[in-house]
């Protein structure tokens, strides 16, 4: 099955979840929290709008959202990797907000 936006989203998502439930820091926690909304609020652009699936940022999307995914699973691992997952999920929020031009860069 090929990738979507959508569902690459709805994975990363999940993952973040999973490590904000065992992240114990205040300041870590409301770092993930602000990246859900985030990704939320991504997530219905993509719903909305019609990507075209051609394009490179397309694929860069894609591929920051795997490298995501594999940082925010890494961290629920080792905690010691927490700001590194969180470091990750922002490119890759980035990556899709050049697609959908929500205007990430005013929430970050």
């Amino acid at each position: 099955m090929t990738a979507t936006l959508r569902s690459s989203i709805s994975d990363t998502v999940n993952t973040l979840n999973k490590l904000l439930l065992q992240t114990h820091t205040p300041e870590a926690e409301a770092r993930l929290r602000k990246l859900r909304r985030i990704y939320f609020a991504l997530w219905e652009e993509v719903i909305e709008q019609e990507i075209d699936h051609q394009t490179s940022e397309f694929s860069d999307a894609l591929e920051a959202l795997s490298q995501a995914d594999q940082a925010l699973e890494a961290a629920r691992s080792d905690m010691s990797k927490v700001n590194d997952a969180i470091n990750h999920a922002t490119v890759a929020a980035q990556a899709v907000d050049r697609i959908v031009k929500l205007g990430l860069d005013l929430f970050a």
